[in-house]
């Protein structure tokens, strides 16, 4: 079942569109784990620049998790995009390259946002499991990048984090110098992806890769257990919904894996399971 709401956020200062998308046949009393979404409309969005999620869902709901997932759709204007997903205000140097030379960052009053306006309501409206323990953050480029400081600098709120293409590179001393104290102990399951020919209007295939391998490593070296992080290179992948669409399914699997997958009456509440990772170290 898909939901379409709009919410007037006090510290975005815009109407934000979501999508909540509840499993079908719940039972009564069963509640959720959530994930909470960047770029829903990607998520939801049928079609070649879409995730199909909805459609996907029902055609295999037996084989994925049971999970309340909320996409939460971003500014339409994509230098607005860039800056709210942005912790960090940052002058760029940008060779031509269409992209915005003063990044005015609003991260983190869009996690004050999912925090302290968008979670309450989603706990008041939908059956949730509200504990850290069943909540997890995710996105895809910026949205990813998001995502991560989330988790490092706001971890007694996600314990779990689906990352596609994270748009690391340009802010990769900044996310560093947010790491410093970070504590990952904690973290149930951590996903993260980056495609061979992942490449952005800033940032080469390379410079992409290696990124998200500098990233990798600081998250294992904050404390996140390696059986617990997920870190895949996709031969040919790319920075497009394309790829991302591909993955999603496995990327969802391995966040929740210790949650009920298919209609079930019993609600996901085991303890965190110890599977070993898929690393590239």
């Amino acid at each position: 079942m898909l939901e379409q709401h709009t919410l007037t956020s006090r510290h975005l200062g815009r109407e934000v569109r979501l999508q909540v998308h509840l499993p079908d046949g719940c039972a009564p009393g069963q509640r959720f784990p959530v994930l909470y979404c960047y770029d829903g409309d990607v998520v939801f969005r049928e079609g070649a620049e879409g995730f199909c999620y909805a459609s996907y869902a029902l055609a295999h709901r037996d084989s994925l998790p049971q999970i309340l997932l909320v996409g939460i759709s971003p500014p339409r204007d994509r230098w607005q995009r860039t800056a709210e997903f942005s912790p960090y205000t940052k002058v760029f140097e940008t060779h031509g390259a269409d992209f915005e030379p003063l990044v005015r960052g609003r991260g983190e009053l869009l996690l004050a946002f999912v925090a302290q306006e968008l979670k309450p309501w989603v706990d008041a409206r939908y059956p949730t499991l509200p504990e850290r323990a069943h909540t997890a953050i995710g996105g895809m480029s910026s949205g990813a990048l998001n995502a991560t400081y989330a988790i490092l600098r706001h971890g007694n709120l996600f314990s779990r984090a689906l990352l596609h293409s994270p748009a690391y590179n340009l802010w990769l001393p900044e996310l560093l110098q947010s790491a410093r104290g970070a504590r990952l102990d904690a973290l149930a399951y951590c996903y993260m992806d980056v495609g061979t020919e992942d490449e952005t209007r800033m940032t080469a295939k390379e410079d992409a890769l290696r990124s998200a391998q500098r990233m990798r490593d600081e998250l294992l070296h904050c404390g996140l257990d390696a059986r617990r992080l997920r870190f895949r290179v996709i031969p040919a992948g790319r920075h497009s919904p394309a790829t991302w669409r591909q993955s999603f399914p496995d990327a969802l699997r391995w966040v929740f894996q210790d949650c009920i997958t298919g209609p079930a009456s019993n609600p996901a509440g085991a303890e965190p399971a110890t599977q070993k990772g898929e690393n590239t170290r």
